[in-house]
This record gives structure tokens, sequence and C-alpha cells, in this order.
């Protein structure tokens, strides 16, 4: 009898333990287990919307087969891809620091009430209101689903300049396979043919140093404005750039104004706006590459 009572009194409590077990682990569990220092988490491959909110305008990108895309005024222009991949860097590795207040009266306080920046995957997304600078590397920051009001680093210029669009002509994609290059304003035409490493102006060997700026320059020409409007152009240019590699690019500039020019690049929709002092900064002699 006494032994049948031990065994019952062991099976009862090994049931409630049991019980216990099932209904607190899961609790007792998260209560210890170490919790993520950054505010954000998410692969950044995901990511698939950004919105830049603020009172005076409104910028929406959208990720397509991962290359992103920027709305601005009813029309859709490529992005900036490095930009995107660092403004999500960035939010990737944000970070809760001092907590300042979670009065959600104050907010209007830190301004936190005219900037915010909204992404998203397919299944969730995320919301972070950007206030006042605190000090030149810190803002004061909210999410969009807690009241505390906190600092985070790495955000002051985030949003800067406003203009999302990829304004680099991406003339030159890799330079290892660029075999000729033609400069030709009319008045002077200049021809660049590379042999093996080295490149000449006719038989002439052309410094190294002086085609690599040239080179440099050409790679990472930018435009001031794009537009998608079809522009009425002169029959003939004023300056013309012939860039060959796996594919043969030509660059034609029109004059637009006294300080603009107008730039086209064979198989494209678009018409760019470059300085015309940037531009006649590329206009070469045998002269400026070989002496």
């Amino acid at each position: 009898m006494k032994r049948n009572q031990q065994r019952n009194f062991w099976l009862g409590l090994s049931t409630v333990i049991l019980l216990f077990v099932l209904i607190f682990g899961n609790r007792i569990i998260a209560k210890f287990k170490p919790t993520s220092p950054f505010l954000f988490l998410f692969d950044k491959k995901q990511i698939i919307k950004i919105n830049v909110l603020n009172a005076n305008k409104k910028i929406y990108l959208k990720n397509k087969n991962n290359q992103w895309f920027v709305i601005q005024d009813k029309v859709e222009f490529t992005a900036d891809q490095e930009r995107i991949n660092t403004i999500l860097d960035t939010l990737k590795a944000l970070k809760k620091e001092d907590i300042v207040s979670n009065n959600k009266e104050k907010q209007f306080e830190f301004g936190i009430n005219n900037i915010a920046i909204e992404f998203s995957t397919k299944d969730e997304g995320w919301k972070l209101y950007l206030g006042k600078n605190y000090s030149s590397t810190q803002l004061y920051v909210k999410t969009g689903d807690n009241e505390d009001i906190f600092l985070a680093s790495d955000l002051s210029n985030i949003l800067y300049p406003e203009d999302f669009r990829d304004l680099n002509l991406h003339l030159i994609d890799d330079e290892n396979k660029l075999t000729q290059i033609e400069l030709d304003d009319n008045v002077n035409k200049l021809i660049l043919i590379k042999k093996k490493d080295k490149w000449y102006v006719e038989d002439k060997e052309a410094k190294k140093d002086r085609v690599d700026f040239l080179i440099n320059d050409l790679k990472t020409l930018s435009a001031n404005d794009i537009t998608k409007e079809k522009q009425q152009l002169p029959e003939f240019s004023d300056f013309t750039i012939t860039l060959k590699a796996n594919k043969q690019n030509i660059l034609k500039t029109f004059y637009k104004d006294e300080t603009n020019s107008w730039v086209v690049v064979s198989d494209r929709d678009i018409t760019y706006v470059i300085s015309s002092a940037y531009l006649n900064g590329l206009k070469k002699t045998e002269k400026d590459l070989v002496e």
C-alpha cells in the first residue's frame, strides 16, 4: 500500500513537472536567450521596397530582379545601386543607443514628425523616424512599433542628396576590355589604340598616367540631370566620344545653354545634362597624351 502511494506521488510529481515545462518552458528560454543588439533583422537581398517620406517630398524605390529603380515625377529611372546598398547596410547595422524619452508628447521636441524611412520584404515591414541632430554623427530616432526615442549613429547624411537616380553614364564597364578611344570635336580627331598593355596615337606611345587619367574621367562621368523626354537636337554634334570594347559606345554632345550640354549615348532612351566645362576637359590632342 505504502509502495503504491509513493509510486503515485512520484508519478503525479513527474506529471506536474512535465506540464510546467510544456507551459512555461518557452517563456523561460526566451527570457534567458540573448537578444540581438541590432534594431532591424533582415536579409538585404529580400528587401523589395524603400519609401522615403518627408513633409515636402516622397521618394519611392523598388527592387525588380535585384535592380533598384526610383519613381520621380511619375517616371521610373534606374537608381544608384551603390547608394541603396549603403542605406540598407546602415539600417542593418543600426543599434538602439541611449534612450532619451518614451513620452509620446515629446516627439515633436526631438523632431520626430517630418522624415521617415519605410522598407519591407514580401512578408515584413519596418519604419524608422528620423529626428533632429544630436551631434554630427547621431540623430534622435524612433521606430514605428515603439515609443522609445533614442540616439542612433551614421544616419545624418543617409538621405542626402535627395536625388536617388543613377547619374553615372557607365561608359566603361571593364577598362581592361577597352581597346580604342576616339575623341572628335569637329576640329581635332584623336584616336587612341591599345596594343597589348600600351596605348598609341598612330605610332607614338602615349604616356600611361595621362591615358589612365582620361579613362578614369570617362569611367566616372556623371550628369547633373537626366530626362526621358524626347529632345529636339541638331543634326551634328559638338563633340563625339567613341569607345570600343566588347561593344561600341558612342557619346555625342549638343549645345543646351551657356553652362550645360545635352548628351546622348548610343542605344539609350534617356538624355543627360552635363556641365560643358567638364566635357571640355575630356577634349584631348596628341600633344596632351604623348609629349
